[in-house]
């Protein structure tokens, strides 16, 4: 096991591990120092600090860390909450909606421009659920997220 400390505390520790867990960077690190592994691989310290992690508002990580914990919840959950998912299924669902959230901190101009934005989405759906207790907020949004004509879902699939 790896620990590291944050040199800042502007930044939530959620909010950075959304970022470096992310596909993007997954995808960014392979490039950049071109390693052979098929999985996402051991970041040196040295890399790690060459990673370009985004600063946002406090707003913004806490949308991203409020999400990071609806993961965290549905991978600790030893009991399946939903009928008929795992929650497994549950946990990519909204792993797939931190992606999205995450390349729009990187790209957020080009996302708008092409209409594939989903973080004002994601906090509306947050907000709508906030009051509910984390087994009924996730399946609520997992259900939502689900649906054919929703936003976040199909702003997801032109991504």
């Amino acid at each position: 096991m790896h620990t590291i400390k944050l040199k800042t505390e502007k930044l939530n520790t959620k909010y950075i591990l959304s970022q470096l867990n992310s596909k993007l960077i997954g995808f960014y690190f392979l490039k950049k120092y071109a390693r052979e592994e098929k999985t996402f691989p051991e970041i040196r310290i040295h890399e790690l600090e060459s990673l370009p992690i985004v600063e946002s508002s406090n707003e913004i990580q806490s949308i991203i860390s409020s999400v990071v914990d609806f993961i965290i919840y549905c991978k600790n959950s030893e009991d399946e909450f939903m009928d008929n998912y795992s929650n497994n299924i549950v946990s990519e669902l909204i792993e797939q909606v931190i992606n999205g959230c995450i390349y729009e901190l990187y790209f957020g101009k080009e996302m708008k421009k092409a209409g594939v934005d989903i973080l004002a989405l994601v906090e509306k759906d947050l907000e709508a659920v906030k009051k509910l207790p984390t087994e009924k907020a996730i399946t609520t949004l997992y259900e939502k997220w689900q649906e054919p004509k929703n936003e976040v879902r199909n702003r997801l699939l032109l991504m």
